[in-house]
């Protein structure tokens, strides 16, 4: 008898484990800014740095369509690797119908091919994402004119919870 209690014991924390890890569910996200991309000095980011905005538009599994408003502080200049850091990245991905997903990511831009690396934290949203969770990987490039730069292409690679899993 005792070692029944042990044996249901054991399997419904191992079952409790595999439902839990359910909640993450695969994403992408494929966006392309619009419109102009602003910089400036901004107390947020610190002295020396600068604060970029940015929209974009775009598709991500689990929202559709999107619209997309993301700020992030250029950290001084670029590293001896080439690597520009940006960090305290805020964002915002905005569905048809309204409901939201919020995150925040920071990386860096690799001046050689202007690519763009991040790490991207799902932290919440409204609707079917209220409490949301997640991460996922970017990777991108920075498209660049005579004058500077014109706009930026990225794609968010990671999981998020399911929807309405944890309204």
């Amino acid at each position: 008898m005792r070692f029944l209690k042990l044996f249901l014991l054991v399997t419904i924390v191992a079952l409790s484990s595999i439902a839990f890890a359910g909640d993450q569910v695969p994403f992408q996200a494929t966006l392309a800014s619009v419109g102009p991309i602003t910089a400036s000095p901004d107390p947020v980011c610190g002295e020396g740095n600068f604060k970029v905005s940015l929209e974009a538009i775009g598709r991500m599994d689990h929202l559709g369509l999107i619209a997309d408003k993301q700020w992030h502080c250029m950290v001084g200049l670029p590293d001896s690797e080439g690597k520009w850091w940006f960090d305290k990245g805020d964002c915002t991905f905005w569905a048809a119908n309204g409901d939201s997903v919020h995150g925040t990511y920071s990386g860096y831009l690799l001046v050689a091919d202007f690519t763009i690396h991040g790490d991207f934290v799902i932290d919440g949203g409204t609707g079917r994402f209220t409490g949301a969770t997640g991460s996922a990987k970017a990777l991108g490039v920075q498209l660049m004119g005579p004058n500077g730069p014109t706009g930026s292409v990225l794609t968010l690679t990671g999981t998020i919870s399911t929807v309405g899993s944890l309204k």
